[in-house]
């Protein structure tokens, strides 16, 4: 059938389709052989309206996966007006999806819409919250994305840290070089893992690479890594490391990216160390849901 809902603007058609592709998959996972509870209590061809809230709230929630939402909706056929795009602040209860369908359609796509909302917002609204506080200190540091993501959902949780401000990162192995502590041990020390990946990849790639001394990172940046990564440094030893690559005039050769035990008590003092960028795993592997509902008019 025909799509009710129009690619995001700037979105690639091959990106839409991946993403159509697995929200259809997650209502295959839900539905399974079908709704025997809707089949057995609700008459066929029952239309119906329904409107999806965000519920109460006192703090500001970034709105996010309303497109995906809709999306799930399309699927089942039915038909949605967007009342807030990607992206909204809300602070109080407001609808943000009115919907119009067969009754048992709107309920096959429910559970895996709000479920798309809700895990969204949370982390669009986690990766705000992390950027005003960057905004408030007058830092040029960006916050970023991990691969810790539940299988399955890494577009829709990178696409969130967009909305919310932050910087996606790698989507996977396959779009840039990370050399961690893994690597390093297999080949032996962190510099030679530099200079073999960038014999392999030439200039097309940038080269990242994690380091856990102060030895060690100016051993990489010597090698020719574009990004470092302190990973799990206390502030005190990511400190001294910034104040030796700008005592060795390196300074603005590199990135350097702190990562590693990363949370909202310790945050601040890192960014005032002003990296390039601060990784937060726990924006995707422990964020809070936003509490949304569906509610069939009567």
């Amino acid at each position: 059938m025909t799509s009710l809902v129009e690619p995001e603007n700037n979105v690639p058609l091959y990106e839409y389709l991946y993403r159509r592709n697995r929200i259809h998959s997650y209502l295959e996972e839900d539905l399974g052989s079908g709704d025997i509870t809707s089949e057995a209590v609700i008459p066929a061809d029952f239309y119906a309206e329904a409107e999806v809230w965000c519920k109460g709230t006192t703090k500001g929630v970034v709105i996010c996966g309303v497109e995906e939402a809709c999306i799930a909706l399309d699927i089942c056929g039915c038909c949605t007006t967007k009342l807030v795009e990607d992206g909204a602040i809300v602070t109080n209860n407001q609808q943000v999806i009115a919907v119009k369908g067969d009754a048992k359609a709107i309920l096959k796509a429910e559970r895996t819409g709000l479920n798309l909302l809700m895990r969204m917002s949370g982390v669009a609204t986690e990766s705000r919250k992390y950027n005003v506080l960057l905004r408030k200190l007058g830092v040029n540091t960006r916050i970023t994305a991990t691969r810790k993501t539940s299988p399955g959902m890494r577009i829709f949780d990178k696409k969130a840290i967009a909305i919310g401000g932050g910087h996606p990162h790698r989507m996977g192995l396959y779009d840039m070089i990370l050399i961690k502590d893994n690597h390093i041990a297999i080949v032996g020390n962190a510099s030679d893992c530099v200079k073999i990946a960038r014999k392999q990849a030439g200039k097309s790639r940038q080269i990242e690479c994690e380091v856990r001394t102060e030895d060690e990172l100016i051993s990489v940046v010597a090698a020719g890594a574009d990004i470092v990564m302190l990973d799990n440094f206390s502030v005190d030893n990511a400190k001294a490391a910034l104040s030796k690559l700008r005592d060795l005039g390196l300074r603005n050769r590199v990135l350097v990216e702190i990562s590693g035990g990363i949370n909202e008590s310790n945050f601040q003092e890192f960014a005032q160390l002003n990296p390039d960028f601060i990784s937060v795993g726990s924006m995707t592997h422990s964020t809070t849901a936003v509490d949304f509902s569906m509610t069939i008019k009567s």
